[in-house]
């Protein structure tokens, strides 16, 4: 089995922080759970794969913080691709040909 990740979070507060920042203070409300806080968790992670994928357009999920993630991931079948002008969730949308062959390749890592 494998994971991929599109825009994922690497940690909520970071993210309401920043998010705040560059809104005039409109709040993100963190769930308290460090279930949900992937930076403690990922060196937990057993699946067979990691795939991270990241816009590099993105204003309040930084790339250098997914890919730490993706490093810290304890498994060796594991990468982070950075899409460039792609904002949040725009990467199948604006670079279809890429994403594809990414989950491709990644998929046949799996088998």
């Amino acid at each position: 089995s494998g994971v991929i990740a599109e825009s994922p979070y690497a940690s909520q507060d970071t993210l309401a922080k920043r998010f705040g920042q560059q809104n005039d203070g409109r709040l993100v409300k963190p769930i308290v759970s460090d279930k949900l806080e992937p930076m403690k968790n990922i060196r937990n992670f057993r699946a067979g794969g990691l795939l991270v994928l990241h816009g590099a357009n993105e204003k309040y999920i930084l790339s250098n913080e997914l890919d730490a993630l993706t490093q810290l991931a304890p498994i060796s079948n594991k990468k982070f691709i950075d899409f460039a002008d792609c904002d949040h969730l725009e990467i199948p949308f604006k670079a279809t040909q890429k994403f594809g062959e990414a989950v491709d390749n990644f998929l046949s890592s799996l088998e």
